[in-house]
């Protein structure tokens, strides 16, 4: 879907859910599921995005899982962020390069 206007589509559903039902809503795009979750999570935190987060790049999927507290991920409970925060694990991002063993 290269080339497709991701912010245009986000944009025309925020704005016609808004209208259409009377309710704001944040919105979120993305390749993965897990990525979409975390998409959707800075959308509500990030004045500057006005609502609507796309991760369609390498460069947006780094920069969004720098921003994300590990203990916000997807399926992370309060023990695992005790144990990779004890390692030195702060963010999504750090959790995405440790070596697999």
């Amino acid at each position: 879907m290269e080339g497709f206007d991701f912010e245009k589509l986000g944009r025309d559903i925020i704005r016609t859910t808004r209208r259409g039902i009377g309710i704001p809503i944040c919105l979120d795009i993305a390749l993965t599921k897990v990525l979409a979750k975390a998409a959707n999570k800075l959308a509500k935190t990030d004045d500057a995005r006005r609502g609507l987060y796309i991760i369609d790049t390498e460069e947006k999927r780094v920069e969004a899982l720098k921003k994300l507290p590990i203990g916000d991920v997807w399926g992370i409970g309060r023990r695992h962020e005790k144990r990779l925060t004890a390692m030195g694990v702060r963010t999504a991002y750090d959790f995405s390069v440790l070596p697999l063993e």
